[in-house]
């Protein structure tokens, strides 16, 4: 692994740029922090060139040869394979891995509405101009590596104008099958969300939302009948472009019955007059079941808690209940809600296959509660949502957005995405983000997708767009396309998860939640303990349930550890995501690391020191140094440093000397083989960039003005050596975001086998960049 060759000289908080200013700002009754930091041009942030966003052909960042020549399909459906990934139907033991990223199918770029939404560039006069239209985005999908897309929305922009439930769209279904049937022959697979704002209801764009549809459909089967009914019209619609319903396309990866709906059921718990009843009605029921009908035997169990219940009749459903961990009444409450969403998932397996879909599906894909763990389990493929530093809104005045990096709390959004993981099936990140305007944001370009490789996740995709035709508006929360350093960041996920520049591990340790615990002392209702999933840093790592499971699911549940559950730590659930609250202690772990020596899954040469914050993966390739906050990938096609000021790390070819800020800097080959042996190679240096004029508070925190193109990207100076067999034939050109040469880079020859670059970006005649090509000449 590389050394580290010195520590943190200091804390970093918010850096110091820009000009500080005051001023009072409303936003209704909103007061915005009196300070301000608001960025300025100049030597430390530059204009971007961001005027051609579509990868050019055969360029440094074309990864088009990554994606397998079409049509999507033709191995067979998408299966569970007995490795426990995903597989296709007619090679079963070869793993499959997806890349690809969520397209917001809305009425800005896919309807009559708003035809000079400019970033898509899907819509045209005429159905011709369209259709072109679109085969050439498809092709910039393909460009950027992505073999999958997730489509958001549909429910909504199918259901625009409806004079009845259920009733599709026609212009806009055109344009949906169209796309489709591009994406198929493309290579491209798709995975879709049935429902999530609307639920093929006539009415608002949220219609599905005003009506608590998400939460009303765990207690109310009439009120399933809406879902079913749009469920039906979507899947069984034939696609005149293909010949195929969307039941019957084996493009078709899997389907997310109802998106984020384990979060939305969480943060209401039925407490909405309307539901309430009939929450209180399925609660009696569920307790007089559990409790033979006897009030007494509840009292029994619950103490002074039911002096004020004469009988099952008096007793409500409050959302207090779920939180009144380790009590008799919350651990009930927590075995009634896992009921009703068991009940659901089945409901909705029952419906699907009805309809003659014969693929994959998942649901509860956003909170990690033991609870909705434990429901998953009846899930053929497990989706997760995780995000760090989620916004409390979007682009608005007065949202906040937390400026802790990744790496100062062990990965935590990452971790919580891999304790969601079943071992005997596959793992599919079906959003993941480390927003704007997050200054550590290129911390994510290393870190989730090698530790996603390292995991042997069957798919990753990130939200959202980063395949945009132009660039028409300022950079905003998880628009990827228009941001340098998330574009960066996808470029590096594409060849440390897409390409499996991380090796997989092969060492399995797993969580084994029995019966007898998930219904006793409340634990539906806690989580996996920080220190238990830390593990996930050292080896594959998931959890299994005991019982029957899926009958699409055949993968092994052996492990070479199995551990009892440990809970800990807190949950903080928002209207937008789901995150981790608490304390966070990586000495905590250090037991559970001696469990993983002992069963020989670390062996005598890991570097793992739990006590130090320093996590070592079992196979060497990864070092999270959690206390520097620093991480290092060293593989034969990569090697890559998050670092922080004044850190220098130094690999077989790649060194760094001295970081001037917190940065990204990766060495990765382009023509896949090792970077001693390969004549072509991407350099990424990755820091930080913002709207010309964004302002925010001090700490960098509260928004105040979202700001105006141009991007300014933040500049670095830094001295690299490079060790290669042919280092002094080398010759380097800084990228435009679009992965054309701008410019040569100068080199200074050291010895035969090593140069150094000299790097500063302030310098650059095209303006700064994250992208560098090196080829021997």
């Amino acid at each position: 692994m590389p050394v580290l060759r010195s520590r943190l000289e200091s804390n970093p908080g918010a850096p110091n740029w820009g000009v500080r200013g005051s001023f009072f700002l409303w936003t209704l009754l909103m007061v915005v922090p009196l300070h301000a930091w608001k960025v300025a041009a100049g030597d430390e942030w530059k204009p971007v060139d961001m005027s051609s966003t579509v990868i050019q052909a055969g360029s440094a960042l074309d990864f088009s040869a990554l994606v397998e020549i079409g049509p999507a399909g033709k191995h067979g459906r998408v299966v569970v394979g007995p490795h426990g990934g995903f597989a296709f139907e007619n090679t079963p033991g070869s793993p499959v891995r997806f890349f690809g990223y969520d397209s917001i199918v809305h009425e800005r770029g896919f309807s009559e509405k708003n035809r000079n939404y400019l970033e898509f560039s899907m819509l045209a006069p005429d159905r011709e101009g369209e259709h072109a239209n679109v085969r050439a985005h498809v092709t910039a999908i393909r460009r950027q590596g992505y073999n999958l897309l997730r489509l958001q929305n549909l429910d909504m922009i199918l259901s625009s104008g409806a004079q009845c439930d259920g009733e599709l769209h026609q212009t806009n279904l055109e344009r949906l099958d169209f796309f489709l049937s591009c994406l198929r022959e493309a290579g491209i697979y798709y995975t879709l969300d049935l429902a999530y704002h609307n639920g093929f209801l006539k009415g608002r764009w949220d219609e599905a939302d005003q009506r608590q549809l998400r939460e009303r459909l765990l207690l109310d089967p009439e009120a399933r009948k809406a879902w079913a009914f749009g469920a039906e019209a979507l899947l069984t619609h034939r696609n005149p472009y293909t010949g195929l319903s969307l039941a019957e396309d084996a493009a078709l990866v899997s389907l997310t019955f109802w998106n984020e709906q384990d979060l939305i059921a969480e943060l209401g718990l039925f407490q909405k007059e309307e539901l309430r009843a009939l929450a209180a009605e399925r609660w009696r029921d569920f307790l007089g079941k559990r409790y033979a009908g006897s009030i007494e035997r509840l009292k029994q169990a619950w103490g002074d808690q039911a002096d004020a219940f004469a009988s099952f009749d008096a007793i409500p459903f409050d959302k207090k209940f779920a939180l009144e961990y380790d009590q008799a009444r919350g651990n009930d409450a927590g075995l009634f809600l896992f009921g009703l969403q068991e009940d659901l998932l089945a409901w909705y397996e029952r419906t699907i296959r009805g309809l003659g879909y014969k693929g994959l599906t998942h649901v509860y894909d956003t909170v990690v509660r033991l609870r909705n763990q434990a429901a998953r389990g009846q899930s053929t493929v497990v989706a997760f949502h995780t995000y760090h530093n989620h916004p409390t809104g979007f682009n608005t005045p007065g949202t906040k957005n937390p400026q802790q990096g990744a790496l100062e709390n062990g990965g935590a959004y990452f971790r919580k995405a891999a304790q969601a993981r079943y071992v005997d099936r596959p793992l599919f990140i079906t959003e993941n983000n480390f927003p704007y305007w997050g200054r550590l944001r290129h911390e994510a370009g290393l870190l989730f997708p090698a530790y996603a490789s390292f995991q042997g996740f069957s798919g990753l995709v990130a939200h959202c767009q980063p395949v945009l035709m132009r660039v028409a508006y300022p950079m905003g929360s998880f628009f990827i396309g228009r941001d340098p350093v998330q574009r960066a960041n996808e470029v590096l996920a594409t060849l440390l998860f897409a390409r499996r520049d991380v090796r997989p591990s092969e060492k399995t340790a797993k969580v084994m939640l029995t019966e007898g615990f998930l219904t006793q002392s409340n634990s539906m209702q806690k989580k996996l303990s920080d220190a238990q999933s830390l593990l996930s840093l050292l080896c594959r790592f998931g959890i299994d349930r005991e019982g029957p499971r899926p009958p699409l699911v055949k993968g092994p549940r052996e492990a070479q550890l199995t551990l009892s559950p440990q809970t800990g730590g807190e949950l903080t659930l928002t209207t937008h995501a789901s995150g981790d609250g608490g304390a966070f202690q990586y000495a905590d772990a250090e037991a559970w690391v001696s469990e993983l020596r002992k069963a020989s899954i670390l062996g005598p040469s890991n570097g793992t020191r739990a006590a130090l914050g320093i996590f070592q993966a079992e196979t060497g390739e990864l070092l999270m140094d959690i206390a520097r906050r620093s991480l290092f990938v060293q593989a034969p096609r990569t090697e890559a440093a998050a670092l922080k000021k004044g850190q220098a790390a130094k690999f077989a070819c790649l060194e760094v000397e001295g970081a001037p800020s917190d940065l990204v800097v990766a060495l990765s080959s382009l023509d896949g083989k090792p970077i001693p042996q390969c004549r072509r190679m991407l350099l990424v240096v990755n820091t930080d960039a913002l709207n010309s004029d964004f302002e925010v508070s001090e700490d960098r925190v509260s928004l105040v003005n979202l700001g105006n193109l141009p991007v300014l990207m933040q500049t670095v100076a830094l001295t690299l050596t490079l060790r290669h067999p042919d280092a002094a034939r080398i010759r380097g050109w800084a990228l435009a975001i679009d992965g054309s040469r701008k410019g040569r880079l100068n080199f200074q020859n050291v010895s035969k086998d090593t140069v150094k670059l000299a790097l500063d970006t302030s310098k650059l005649d095209a303006g700064p960049t994250p992208f560098f090509e090196l080829a021997v000449e």
